[in-house]
């Protein structure tokens, strides 16, 4: 693949990133293409917490689905029971496995023989120099080499699933932090309210509108304080 085709799909995939705010869509969507890119049978796409032991499927796409393959989205792998995919994410760096190796691991066997899988590259998924997945190639109709450009293009394409994975973390972070904010808010019995530079009400403790005089939020929000209670 061509220096400005690589650009082309990378660019393709960060559009499908950034077209939808629904982690599970975007990482299908980014799994689905990565696959057809790299012309791999399958491509899934693993989160993982540092000092877990185990990584949870996030998203799949195969070019025939095996019954299962929709259930095991939020399955969970583990670690132990494959020593490949540990050391990739132990390690932070890409590494490959083929069926028929000699030295590959027995559990590593075992697996791909029950899956019928011939050969797989793992792709850490890294954000700010931490370890939060893995890319996972699969190759199951036939012995596939991974080459340095293969595992180039796979690299540029897993940074951009690391920043959808890291960005649907921030997002359920700052959601959960909202929610606790609020929570502490409307539990107050002190007055608490915040306004925009022009002093405009944006957000107040439920005994606010009491203190004021009104009866609900909704009725205070929106006031300007200044021009409203403080006299010159």
């Amino acid at each position: 693949m061509s220096r400005s085709a690589r650009f082309g799909v990378t660019a393709e995939i960060a559009a499908a990133i950034t077209s939808s705010l629904d982690v599970n869509e975007v990482l299908a969507n980014v799994a689905h293409r990565v696959a057809e890119v790299l012309k791999v049978w399958e491509c899934d796409i693993y989160g993982y917490q540092r000092g877990e032991e185990t990584a949870t499927c996030l998203a799949l796409w195969a070019r025939a689905s095996d019954a299962g393959d929709a259930e095991w989205i939020g399955g969970r792998i583990l670690l132990t029971d494959q020593p490949t995919f540990a050391q990739v994410l132990s390690e932070g760096r890409m590494l490959a496995a083929y069926l028929d190796d000699p030295g590959l691991p027995d559990a590593d066997r075992e697996r791909m023989e029950a899956w019928g899988e011939h050969a797989s590259l793992l792709v850490p998924l890294i954000s700010k120099d931490e370890v939060i997945g893995c890319l996972q190639l699969i190759e199951k109709r036939h012995r596939r080499v991974f080459s340095a450009r293969d595992r180039e293009l796979a690299a540029t394409l897993s940074a951009l699933a690391a920043g959808a994975i890291a960005n649907a973390r921030l997002f359920a972070s700052l959601t959960e932090s909202e929610h606790l904010y609020r929570s502490v808010l409307e539990s107050m019995d002190d007055a608490f309210y915040r306004t925009d530079v022009d002093g405009n009400l944006v957000m107040a403790s439920p005994s606010l509108p009491r203190l004021l005089g009104y009866d609900s939020l909704e009725q205070v929000i929106g006031l300007n304080l200044a021009r409203e209670f403080y006299v010159d």
